[in-house]
């Protein structure tokens, strides 16, 4: 299974998701 990292900002509205599966990370940014 992939775990899956929720980062948020309190000082910026950027919304950080880091899907870690295996050996691959993936990062993808929303405003």
């Amino acid at each position: 299974m992939a775990r899956i990292k929720l980062i948020a900002d309190a000082g910026s509205t950027k919304v950080e998701w880091c899907l870690v599966e295996g050996k691959k990370k993936k990062i993808v940014r929303t405003s």
